[in-house]
């Protein structure tokens, strides 16, 4: 058996593999920075006033807290609705 050759093959399958999972890696990071500035933009534009869609629910926001909004559902119906659980402003 020639050493040489199974050392050399054994070298390149171990660089092809680290290969493949840094191309992995990177698609997987530059997707999730993608997801994360979506989330951001949607979070950004709820405002007093809009339309926005909350866990299933679509109503107007009412008020806007640090961590919450309060959301009307229907007339004198209010929810309050953490801000990360919006998926959807409506304009």
């Amino acid at each position: 058996m020639n050493w040489e050759y199974v050392l050399y093959s054994s070298t390149m399958v171990l660089v092809l593999a680290l290969v493949i999972y840094g191309v992995f890696i990177y698609q997987n990071v530059k997707m999730m920075k993608k997801s994360r500035t979506t989330w951001v933009k949607i979070q950004d534009s709820v405002e007093v006033g809009k339309k926005v869609l909350v866990n299933g629910m679509v109503g107007t926001v009412k008020a806007i807290d640090e961590e919450y909004l309060s959301v009307e559902l229907a007339p004198n119906v209010v929810v309050k609705a953490a801000k990360y659980t919006v998926s959807k402003v409506f304009d």
